[in-house]
């Protein structure tokens, strides 16, 4: 077995946002949900993987901070210097987390216990924590075990699993704990329902049942739950001639630019591997400049922390990694930054594996349409850059221009349809939106509402009261006269009877936030010229902001 040293910084998003204050609530968020929070925003409720919204429902004073890779990635580069100190040869698995091998470095500072203190007190210094409360060391036999060793460490100690102790450390371990370091945690909570609550649970399965019922995926748990990391395995040997080299003349000092140059050249590299059966499980990537300076760092492109991008293309991984490192970099404090730009970028296989290729689609794997699909957006990226390129992302919400939103493809897992979380993760099933409209939705939402005014019978105007309930029986809708696409033709205001109306919906958000709060109601109504609207009642005032088919 490799044996394998793992340092992880605890809530590390929410620190190198500089948001390292332990009195009030904060957790990170992105399309997909809350990524990470603090203790005290763990007190409160709040989970990693609840939706944004039943996050705030759960703490209304918790601080939500937008998740940035780049951003976690730029603020970890210390602690990979850190690291540096102790062996060239430092992986970084995410933003938060490296590792290294133990064997040299083990000898040369006399034994496990005392190069995992060290490193300890190395990391802490590096990014300021002097109780070093934050950063969880963990030293075992393979890296996936040296993880689970690192998240298990408490009160800043070390976690040291001795040679072969392994099966007895991972036995009591609860299944969601592997949540985010597999490629199918929907099979973890299948075998929590099955009645499977920790990894001994699992161990004591027959091996080839699991491999017959559950695959692949199955069978690798399996021998985690015995002690053997699935991650280690026989080393492949890396093609010669491989390499790939970027040059900037003149150097670069913008590391989009760089990122976008190297986009094409990781293409080639993947292709390469590609034809020689193998893939590349960790990337070697060397930034030079033309005064002598060079920066090189190893990443990860699979294993612990890659499911969330198993659906992405190796060179889009690639080049988000330059970018990273180079930001880093060139960003970095006057001692570490280099003196000039960026005239060479050089891309090495540090690790290989055989390629497994793709799956048709008739057993769940990714389809020949959906394998087209992720090329061609990647293409795009390239050619107009990672944020340009927008998916359309369903929200939860109650109003329409809410329940959708266009996201950059890098934000999200074009592979996955339904996502599934575990119990333990959301805490509950997802609750429907009070106050949302029934259907059908409408089919022209106006990005800017325009004003109407809403008359009865009388020529008075119909207003709604503090119960939600309409003042008066609307008859006529006031409005500039327009075409479908919301552009006035015309600025005098027309009349037009109401055939009929539905509703008001009223509701009442975000009553805990000043500066955000909104109290509305909403009408629908029917036209005597045929069109159905939506009309939301704001600030005493009637505003049309939508129109049905």
């Amino acid at each position: 077995m490799t044996r394998t040293l793992v340092v992880c910084c605890a809530d590390w998003p929410i620190r190198a946002a500089d948001q390292a204050d332990r009195d009030r609530p904060v957790a990170v968020g992105s399309h997909q949900g809350i990524v990470a929070t603090n203790p005290a925003a763990r007190a409160a409720g709040v989970r990693v993987g609840l939706r944004r919204r039943e996050a705030q429902g759960r703490c209304p004073e918790l601080v939500l901070i937008p998740a940035d890779p780049a951003r976690d990635a730029r603020r970890f580069d210390p602690v990979v210097a850190a690291l540096g100190a102790f062996t060239p040869q430092v992986e970084i698995v995410e933003p938060g987390v490296a590792a290294l091998g133990t064997r040299g470095p083990s000898r040369y500072f006399g034994g496990d216990d005392a190069l995992a203190d060290q490193v300890h007190h190395a990391v802490a210094g590096a990014i300021d924590d002097p109780d070093a409360s934050t950063v969880r060391v963990g030293v075992a036999d393979g890296p996936l075990i040296a993880h689970l060793a690192a998240s298990a460490a408490t009160s800043g100690v070390p976690k040291i699993v001795p040679p072969g102790a392994a099966p007895s450390f991972v036995a009591p371990i609860p299944l969601h704990a592997l949540a985010g370091l597999v490629e199918t945690p929907d099979l973890l909570a299948t075998w929590t329902r099955l009645g499977l609550r920790t990894l001994g649970d699992v161990a004591a399965l027959p091996a080839s049942a699991v491999l017959g019922r559950f695959g692949t995926e199955g069978i690798r748990i399996h021998q985690l739950a015995g002690g053997v990391d699935p991650t280690v395995s026989s080393p492949t040997p890396i093609p010669a001639e491989v390499d790939t080299v970027v040059d900037f003349d003149p150097p670069e000092t913008r590391a989009d630019a760089v990122a976008f140059a190297v986009r094409t050249a990781a293409d080639e590299f993947v292709h390469r591997l590609g034809n020689l059966g193998v893939s590349c499980a960790q990337i070697v990537v060397t930034l030079s400049t033309d005064h002598a300076e060079e920066l090189q760092r190893r990443w990860r492109l699979d294993g612990p922390g890659r499911s969330a991008e198993r659906n992405r293309p190796p060179a889009v991984l690639i080049a988000e990694r330059v970018r990273w490192q180079t930001d880093g970099w060139l960003t970095g404090s006057a001692g570490t930054r280099p003196s000039a730009g960026i005239t060479r970028v050089t891309l090495a296989p540090g690790e290989v594996r055989p390629a497994r290729g793709t799956q048709p689609g008739f057993w769940g794997g990714a389809s020949e349409a959906e394998v087209r699909a992720a090329h061609a957006v990647a293409r795009l990226e390239a050619l107009v850059g990672p944020d340009a390129v927008c998916v359309l992302e369903p929200r939860g919400g109650r109003h329409p221009g809410s329940e959708a939103a266009l996201v950059p493809t890098a934000t999200v897992d074009l592979g996955v349809r339904h996502p599934v979380a575990l119990p333990e993760a959301t805490g509950r099933e997802q609750p429907p939106w009070p106050g949302r409209l029934p259907a059908p939705s409408p089919t022209l939402v106006l990005a800017d509402p325009r004003p109407v005014e809403l008359l009865d019978a009388a020529g008075a105007s119909v207003g709604v009261s503090g119960r939600g309930e309409l003042e008066g029986t609307p008859v006529e809708v006031r409005f500039d006269d327009d075409d479908r696409a919301g552009a006035a033709r015309s600025r005098a205001a027309r009349a037009t009877t109401i055939t009929a109306w539905a509703g008001p919906w009223p509701v009442d958000e975000r009553w805990w936030d000043p500066e955000r709060h909104r109290r509305q109601a909403r009408l629908q109504l029917v036209t005597s010229r045929g069109t159905a609207l939506l009309v939301t009642r704001q600030d005493r005032r009637w505003w049309l902001t939508a129109v049905y088919d």
